[in-house]
């Protein structure tokens, strides 16, 4: 056999693996992942069209973390909030239980204050995540919510948590004000 037949062979094995793998349960649910990734891309420009010049935060990984950004962004938000909820789909009320159900990591205030926040309720986070996503139009699903366990929220809020207690330790190093706690 020529190279050129080898050539021709690896082709026809090329073409018999697309067709195989066309109508396949994996290339189906990457289609989906692609259609849904477009959604969010699309929704978050539309977003940063409107709140221009901010942009919309993420957190977690690409897919959950942009939805919880697409969700915390329009919370943010009064001034444009109703324009955003009717490019995005979503209500007040979801948007309303987004503090309570994701929480918010400890951060030092203006004021040099510590703001203890709120660990994420991992399960209700994700079922959270998923009912937001529908009403956006974007399919979630279990490989998307893997990251968003109980034990890796714990660990982020502490991490964030010591972060916040080296930052008030500096600043008071530097400034010699005594921090006071925050309690919201």
């Amino acid at each position: 056999m020529t190279k050129k037949d080898y050539m021709k062979l690896h082709d026809e094995q090329l073409q018999e693996m697309r067709t195989k793998l066309e109508n396949s349960k994996v290339a189906q649910m990457l289609e989906i992942k692609a259609i849904s990734s477009a959604k969010i891309e699309t929704l978050q420009l539309e977003i940063e069209a409107i709140i221009h010049p901010h942009r919309v935060m993420n957190d977690f990984n690409y897919r959950t973390g942009n939805i919880m950004g697409i969700i915390r962004t329009i919370s943010l938000n009064s001034k444009h909030r109703k324009e955003l909820l009717e490019v995005t789909g979503l209500n007040n009320s979801q948007v309303s239980l987004y503090y309570p159900i994701i929480g918010n990591t400890p951060f030092v205030n203006n004021q040099n204050q510590l703001v203890r926040g709120q660990v994420m309720k991992a399960d209700e986070a994700r079922e959270y995540i998923t009912m937001c996503a529908l009403s956006m139009g974007i399919v979630v699903d279990e490989s998307d919510l893997y990251d968003i366990t109980q034990e890796r929220c714990q660990m982020i809020y502490d991490t964030k948590l010591q972060e916040a207690f080296e930052t008030i330790k500096n600043t008071a190093e530097v400034s010699e004000d005594t921090p006071e706690e925050y309690e919201e």
